[in-house]
């Protein structure tokens, strides 16, 4: 029987599945773009969901990154 459910690492190449399913939710939590556990964090002055989206980008392309996405097929789900 073959597994309903794939992981993969949050990466560059993984990056806009990713930014789909954020956006998809406005930004999860109204612009956090997942950025609490990051150094940067979240909620200090003049960090918009843009700047937030911004450096989960580069963490990304920085392979700062220890996200796992989930997918049913080729959709990512989680």
């Amino acid at each position: 029987m073959e597994d309903r459910f794939t992981t993969r690492l949050l990466d560059t190449e993984t990056w806009p599945d990713f930014a789909a399913l954020v956006e998809a939710s406005n930004g999860v939590w109204g612009g956090c773009w997942c950025m609490g556990f990051h150094p940067e964090g979240v909620g200090r002055p003049g960090q918009t969901a843009e700047v937030n989206r911004a450096a989960k980008q580069a963490h990304a392309q920085a392979g700062t990154l220890h996200q796992i996405l989930v997918y049913e097929g080729t959709d990512c789900v989680g």
